[in-house]
C-alpha cells in the first residue's frame, strides 16, 4: 500500500519528505484535540459541570489520529524501500 493512495489528507502527488511534513502537522493536530476532548470527558464525569465533546466526535477524533498515525508509518516504509 502506498501512502499516496489513502483518500484522507490531501498526500496523492506529494513527495516523501513533503507528505512527512504535512502529515506531522495534522498528526499533531489530531493527537491535542483528541488529548484535549479526553480531558473535557474526564471533567464531565467528574463534576457534571463542564461540558463534554460527543462521543462521536471523540471516536471520530481517534480515528482520524490513527489513520495518521498509520500513514505516516507508510511513509516510513517507503523510505526503505527505496533504492
Amino acid at each position: 500500500m502506498d501512502y499516496q493512495n489513502l483518500p484522507l489528507f490531501g498526500l496523492n502527488g506529494l513527495d516523501r519528505q513533503a507528505a512527512k511534513v504535512r502529515l506531522t502537522s495534522i498528526y499533531d493536530d489530531l493527537l491535542l484535540r483528541s488529548q484535549i476532548a479526553t480531558l473535557d470527558l474526564s471533567l464531565n464525569q467528574r463534576t457534571r459541570e463542564h461540558p463534554a465533546p460527543g462521543r462521536d466526535f471523540y471516536e471520530k477524533m481517534c480515528a482520524y489520529r490513527d489513520w495518521a498515525k498509520f500513514a505516516l508509518r507508510l511513509i516510513k516504509v517507503a523510505k526503505k524501500e527505496e533504492p
